[in-house]
This record gives structure tokens, sequence and C-alpha cells, in this order.
């Protein structure tokens, strides 16, 4: 895995990673890919531990990585996450440990509310763990957080799974809830790209927050 910076807002990093001879734009976010839970098409790069073909299987932790890795996976990010002032000053020195040309991916914990922020602290990769917790749970996830379908008489939303629905919100299925969040994680990633590529990712964390302030 090779990782090459192409632009920069503040610590933000917009950048061409080199994964298996397939070049991928980061930020961006590796879709579980199982039996049970299969990636979207529109994935670029996907994960999984079932040995699946063209995915990045990662069984690794931060303490097996070497000087010579070009990539580092926080361990327990959840937990870590709980507690933001660690969370922040853990990431600063990990940063500063492993320099600028390290790929750091957070795994579990990233969804299209905090993706801005995440990124914003020099962040480059995350997964879909968060999509299909809350679709398990039957919960939208939009920008602005994530919202019971029994509570949303009408769905704010014109992706292709919620401009085709014409059923009660309350009754949508479990892999159609899925499927918009996996689209609304798209979205997001790719408005911090293009944030980060305008030198506007302060503005786009600065909006996010308004609506999560647990987040600073």
């Amino acid at each position: 895995m090779k990782n090459f910076i192409k632009q920069r807002d503040g610590p933000a990093r917009y950048t061409m990673l080199e994964i298996k001879n397939k070049k991928v734009k980061t930020p961006n976010i590796f879709f579980i890919n199982t039996n049970r839970f299969k990636a979207p098409d529109f994935s670029d790069i996907t994960i999984s531990n079932q040995g699946k073909k063209d995915d990045l299987i990662v069984l690794y932790s931060l303490e097996n990585k070497t000087e010579k890795d070009n990539y580092y996976i926080i361990q327990d990010a959840y937990q870590l996450f709980l507690n933001p002032k660690n969370f922040v000053d853990f990431i600063i020195k990990l940063r500063q440990k492993i320099g600028e040309e390290k790929t750091i991916y957070m795994p579990s914990i990233g969804n299209p509310t905090n993706f801005a922020l995440m990124a914003y602290m020099s962040i480059d990769l995350f997964d879909s763990t968060q999509a299909i917790i809350a679709a398990r749970n039957n919960n939208l996830f939009f920008t602005n957080g994530q919202f019971n379908v029994k509570d949303l008489d009408e769905i704010p939303c014109s992706c292709p799974i919620c401009s085709k629905y014409n059923g009660k919100t309350v009754d949508m299925s479990f892999n159609k809830i899925l499927n918009h969040n996996y689209h609304v994680f798209l979205n997001e990633i790719k408005n911090v790209r293009n944030s980060i590529k305008n030198s506007s990712i302060r503005e786009l964390v600065e909006n996010r927050i308004t609506a999560h302030p647990n987040l600073i």
C-alpha cells in the first residue's frame, strides 16, 4: 500500500492510495463485504476476513505494525473515541510518530456526522460498520444524525433507494435502510474530498459540529 498526497487543507489530506494495483482516492471507506453483508457495487475498496476476491484482508492491529509498513490501524478505536480529549491527543501523537506519508485506518466509528472532523485530523480510511449497526436498529443515517424509521413520516432523501420507495417509512426493510445508509456514507465522503480540494474542509467541519457538539 502506497499513499501519495495530492493536496492538503490544514491537517486534512487528499491522497491517491495504491492498493493491490488499484488507485483509490482518500479519504475513503472500506465497505464491509461478507456473505451476510454484501458491499455495494459503487464501493472503491472493500474489506473482509473471509478471503473474498479483490478484498483487502486486514487482520492486524496497531501493535503489529513495523516501521516499514505504510498504514496503521487504530486498535480499540471505539473505546478511544468515547473520550474526545484522549482521542485527539492520541491522533496527534500517532501522526507525529508515524509521519505524514503513512495511511491511518480507523475502524468501526466513522459515519457521515464525523467523517469531516476525522479527515480534518488526518485520518484517511473508515469503514461501513456504523451503517450496518444503524440499519440493524432500523435507523437511517443523514449528515445531521441517525433517525429511526418510526419517527419519520417522510424520508428527507432522494438517494436511489429512497426515491423509488413508495411504502410507509416504518415498513422499510433492513436491506433498503442499509443501502440508503451506504449512499449517505458515499455522498458525505465525496463532500469531504471536495472540501479538501477546495480548501474548505474547516467550514464543513464547523457545519457538522453544530449538529453534534459532542464531537468537539
